[in-house]
């Protein structure tokens, strides 16, 4: 009888550490899930052209959609009595701007390729001007091609403030090698200015990805141990 309750007791001691192990590298998951490597976006805050007032867009970063032609920079010192006080623009001196309501929008081929696996995240500020009411927009994330893989939705803003809007992207096989595209819209309804700043994508760090393979490969070992030594 004092063998089998001996046996008992190792048993669920060991499936007690296996739980405790668990738990400990969900833990570890979410903190790997929250550590992310920037990946460089052209013109991420709309600092070119530099502006005392507001310029379009040149160069080869943002490229004006089908049926867009109105897009560009502004200075927003410019047009700051047009937001709160307690508001600056998320980044820089200036901040972009898309007059045109439409499916089209601006959009730009970041320079770097889809990793099948990889997780994407893409953030953008949208900003509304108290003089243009109902301002919205949507950031999306592309392939080369302009299919449309993940996208925020339209994104509304107080008036006279801004508001983060945030994605995340898992790649699949058939992406892996496509150039990465990120895509802006205008949603507002009616068509009134939409603004914009501090574009980020990111990736998790690589290192987070090797920490939580080795751990779960030691929880792996550290079950089997515990399972012969209840045996």
């Amino acid at each position: 009888m004092r063998t089998i309750k001996k046996l008992i007791f190792r048993m669920t001691r060991a499936t007690g550490y296996a739980a405790a192990l668990l738990v400990a590298l969900a833990g570890t998951a979410t903190v790997a899930h929250a550590v992310f490597t920037p990946i460089t976006v052209p013109n991420y805050s709309f600092e070119d052209p530099t502006t005392g007032d507001f310029a379009a867009f040149t160069g080869a970063d943002w490229q004006l959609g089908s049926g867009i032609s109105s897009a560009g920079v502004l200075n927003f010192s410019d047009i700051s009595f047009w937001y709160n006080d307690s508001f600056a623009p998320p980044d820089g001196d200036q901040i972009g701007f898309l007059n045109d309501n439409g499916t089209a929008g601006i959009y730009e081929d970041v320079g770097t390729d889809f990793i099948a696996g990889d997780e994407y995240k893409l953030s953008i500020y949208f900003g509304a001007r108290e003089d243009d009411i109902g301002a919205a927009g949507e950031i999306s994330l592309e392939d080369s091609s302009g299919n449309i893989l993940a996208t925020s939705g339209s994104i509304a803003p107080a008036s006279g403030d801004f508001l983060q809007a945030t994605i995340y992207y898992t790649a699949t096989e058939g992406e892996d090698g496509q150039p990465i595209r990120i895509q802006i819209a205008n949603t507002s309804s009616p068509d009134v200015q939409l603004n914009m700043d501090l574009v980020q994508l990111a990736v998790p760090e690589p290192s987070e990805y090797a920490l939580w393979a080795g751990l779960v490969g030691l929880g792996v070992v550290a079950v089997r141990k515990l399972r012969c030594r209840a045996v």
